[in-house]
């Protein structure tokens, strides 16, 4: 769920909004065959910049430098959390340079519409749709 910024935070993860050819770049869950955008959590020795990038290389195997663009609030179960939203646009289709991890099975690029009718976790289309908001509010 979406939360006002809370006084404290549990947890702070970091997620990147991926896209090439103006769709996203989703992922499927291995575990729950939900889809989402490149998420993960920020571990207590490294910044949000170094997070986002390791979680990156770790899941799926390149080396890029996204652009930080808003930070959002959401409570999960009893915790807040502070969730940084990076962004990268692909130049070229990236679909023959990613080597997934484990955490997902496939991925797929999507039209906004399109990533609107899979199932999404929890809050994703809320992260989308900023997105879309902020590319809107840059042009």
């Amino acid at each position: 769920m979406i939360i006002e910024p809370p006084n404290s935070v549990n947890k702070i993860m970091v997620g990147c909004i991926m896209t090439y050819s103006e769709n996203f770049l989703l992922f499927q869950s291995t575990l729950k065959s939900t889809w989402s955008s490149l998420r993960g959590d920020v571990q207590d020795d490294e910044s949000i910049n170094m997070a986002i990038k390791r979680e990156i290389r770790e899941k799926l195997g390149l080396i890029i430098i996204p652009e930080y663009f808003t930070v959002s609030y959401h409570r999960y179960g009893d915790e807040n959390v502070a969730y940084y939203l990076f962004k990268y646009k692909f130049l070229n289709d990236p679909s023959n340079d990613i080597t997934l991890s484990k955490e997902y099975n496939k991925f797929g690029l999507f039209s906004y519409a399109d990533a609107s009718k899979l199932k999404l976790i929890e809050d994703e289309e809320f992260n989308l749709k900023l997105y879309e908001d902020h590319v809107k509010k840059s042009k």
